[in-house]
């Protein structure tokens, strides 16, 4: 794979049966289930990105993405099954369709990002079991209709501990109250039956049947009674008891504390650019599969044998690493393992990689806009510079514009670095202004570099970065200074946003 800097531009169920409105003949389409209980906090965020608060009543659709925080939530599908969604859970309605009845053309697909639900099953695959699938990082299950658990731990459960004390193990628990449910991975597959406990500790590890001492989960409810069928037009009471009673919200009347949006969630057609000391490098060609953890954090990056791993190292606290869940940033230190992709080695605690990462949009939506865009940062690294000696952390401030313009798109930095340890006070705009975006469509994906020059000081600025969302809603940076007159290089990654 080559390396080159500078870099390119390259990124229960829902209902159909009509429903008459009380005092009107005209009817309407019901949305895939409506929130029983919210306890906590709890939002939904749909195909526009933007999030809502759930409380008591609350529609949830289809291409939902649901964020439970510190907090609990209990859901009813159209078709008669029911959700109880743990504290810190991340749960997507991937696909769903129901017109009222089991014809075939009913489904229901889900994933468990995080955290974990107790369910029992509607009328969505009780006749055709492959209309039902719940996703989970290790492992896909399917129903045989059923009320059951599932908790998925990745260095996130250490507040549950297991009979023993100790905190549980990473992977996946299932719990089968009633009926039958099937985990299958590459690995293996594995039915499990009402009274039985399962675990699968990562996607290659076939599932497997534990004993109950090993399922250290318990939802603070009795387990429910399998659902009734549903009503047209009706929202079905499963006889799953509340977790609690009545929700918790602030003065405003708005669950406490609502949590962030959409996450970036591990998985391929990322882009990364990223800056070290010795350069600016980005993922050129292809882009890449990216591991986050539960706090968005990039982790690792990899295409075929190629890779990148900060697992050794450990990253900047929020603030300084994070996302929104279309685009990401953040700095590593310490050991730094890598396979082909430049930047390996040993960063002291000033000093780091820093990152941003996303799904770059398409270089023909870009190629395409003809309009002048303003940034507001979202997040951005310390900048690091080092003085010929040591290293030392600034900060970064400001906002971007961009003018939209075709192959001719360029990009204005209203920004500042400044680091008072090592006599560094940058005004970026003054950086040759305006920067053309170098722009190149193959990956046709929106990806770029820019460079300027700020004669005072002979300080040469190089960028790498993407343009992420499906309209260049999001635009990340890396970037290097190499400070000729002083011999200083500073580094850093800036994320930002469209209003």
């Amino acid at each position: 794979m080559r390396k080159r800097t500078p870099f390119y531009l390259s990124k229960s169920g829902m209902l159909t049966a009509l429903i008459a409105a009380m005092f009107s003949p005209h009817a309407y389409a019901a949305p895939a289930g409506l929130v029983d209980f919210v306890q906590g906090t709890a939002s939904a965020t749909g195909s526009d990105g933007n999030p809502r608060v759930l409380g008591k009543g609350t529609e949830v659709n289809s291409g939902d993405i649901i964020t439970v925080g510190d907090g609990r939530a209990q859901i009813r599908m159209s078709d008669g099954s029911y959700l109880a969604l743990r504290p810190h859970t991340i749960f997507k309605i991937d696909d769903y369709q129901f017109n009222g009845k089991a014809d075939g053309s009913e489904k229901g697909f889900f994933s468990l990002v995080k955290g974990g639900l107790r369910t029992i099953s509607g009328l969505i695959g009780k006749t055709n079991k492959q209309n039902y699938k719940l996703s989970t990082p290790n492992a896909t299950i399917g129903i045989r209709g059923t009320a059951w658990d599932t908790v998925f731990c990745n260095n996130d459960c250490t507040t549950t501990p297991t009979p023993s004390g100790a905190p549980p193990n990473n992977g996946l628990y299932v719990q089968v109250y009633q009926g039958i449910i099937a985990v299958s991975n590459p690995a293996g597959s594995q039915p499990f039956s009402a009274g039985q406990f399962g675990f699968i500790p990562s996607p290659n590890s076939a599932p497997s049947i534990v004993t109950p001492e090993n399922f250290p989960f318990a939802f603070d409810v009795p387990p429910p009674r399998e659902a009734p069928p549903p009503l047209a037009g009706t929202i079905i009471n499963t006889q799953l008891p509340p977790f609690a009673s009545g929700d918790q919200l602030t003065s405003s009347g708005l669950p406490a504390g609502l949590p962030v949006g959409p996450v970036l969630t591990s998985g391929p057609g990322f882009w990364v650019s990223y800056a070290t000391p010795s350069g600016v490098y980005d993922t050129l060609p292809n882009t890449v599969t990216a591991t986050f953890d539960a706090n968005q954090t990039l982790t690792s990056f990899s295409s075929g044998s190629s890779f990148m791993d900060f697992s050794g190292g450990t990253a900047a606290p929020a603030p300084e690493s994070g996302g929104d869940g279309i685009i990401g940033w953040g700095r590593w230190t310490g050991n730094i393992s890598s396979a082909d992709y430049l930047g390996s080695g040993n960063y002291g605690a000033d000093n780091g990689i820093h990152y941003v990462v996303g799904m770059p949009t398409p270089t023909t939506t870009i190629q395409n806009m003809h309009t002048t865009a303003i940034y507001t940062l979202v997040g951005a690294t310390q900048p690091s510079t080092f003085n010929g000696s040591t290293y030392s952390l600034g900060t970064f401030s400001g906002s971007a514009t961009v003018v939209f313009n075709g192959p001719s798109t360029s990009l204005t930095l209203n920004a500042s670095i400044v680091d008072s340890a090592a006599g560094i006070n940058y005004n970026l705009a003054s950086f040759y202004g305006s920067m053309p975006l170098s722009v190149v469509t193959s990956p046709n994906t929106a990806v770029f570099t820019a460079s300027g020059y700020y004669g005072p000081s002979c300080a040469a600025l190089t960028i790498n970065g993407l343009f992420a969302g499906a309209n260049a809603e999001r635009l990340g940076i890396a970037y290097r200074i190499d400070n000729q007159m002083t011999s200083k290089i500073t580094t850093g990654a800036a994320a930002f946003k469209t209003p």
